[in-house]
């Protein structure tokens, strides 16, 4: 479990730290769903990784955090005046694109239109999601490598034991 999240530095295993969190709490669990749903489901799988980080203010709790899947809310529902924050010209695009996505989806049952990237539906062969943050591109998952070890893990645990 530990080779996915090797560090040398102190800043890194801060960085490990979080990369374990994220694949434990979200990471593994979203891969599987889409797994389970593009092998097994009647309706295509849009999946995503959200990385943009917020723009949170010096001195607050949150200045040394990174993209997380409570600040993606704000831009998924387009509402990043909740904070008060120095948001960019990029975020304001980021947040209008993301709404997009979520309203064609509703509206539609897929996310694609015109003006946006193509959000490829996951398949079991084709395992890209897209990617939203510095830009918005389809592309296989940055930690499918971690997430290959929770495999490991998880597929011995089911394993009768003798």
């Amino acid at each position: 479990m530990l080779a996915p999240y090797a560090f040398t530095t102190d800043e890194e295993a801060q960085t490990a730290r979080a990369d374990f969190e994220r694949d434990l709490r979200f990471g593994w669990n979203i891969r599987a769903w889409a797994r389970l749903q593009a092998a097994h489901g009647r309706s295509p799988v849009h999946a995503y990784y959200f990385s943009r980080r917020p723009p949170y203010p010096e001195g607050s709790i949150q200045q040394n955090w990174r993209a997380g899947h409570f600040a993606e809310l704000w831009y998924m529902f387009d509402h990043l005046e909740q904070q008060a924050w120095a948001w960019t010209s990029q975020d304001r695009t980021l947040a209008d694109t993301m709404a997009e996505y979520w309203v064609a989806f509703a509206r539609d049952g897929d996310p694609n239109g015109a003006g946006r990237p193509e959000w490829p539906a996951f398949t079991a062969g084709d395992q890209r999601v897209l990617h939203m943050g510095e830009t918005i591109e389809a592309a296989p998952l940055p930690n499918n490598t971690a997430l290959d070890a929770f495999d490991v893990v998880y597929g011995a645990l089911r394993q009768p034991r003798q």
